[in-house]
């Protein structure tokens, strides 16, 4: 499956869609959730790490 990303080397960190991890099959870390709050003020529901 090809995939284009687009990463912001200025970031904390990167964000895939669930969908998109579980297609590619990739692996998660152990539960660590956090919560995420985007530019716009709107709140992401809790979201795990997946391995780089």
């Amino acid at each position: 499956m090809k995939v284009a990303v687009l990463i912001d080397r200025g970031a904390t960190y990167n964000f895939i869609t669930s969908d998109l991890v579980a297609k590619s099959k990739l692996p998660i870390f152990e539960p660590t959730k956090y919560g995420v709050v985007m530019g716009s003020g709107n709140k992401l529901p809790e979201v795990e790490f997946v391995r780089s």
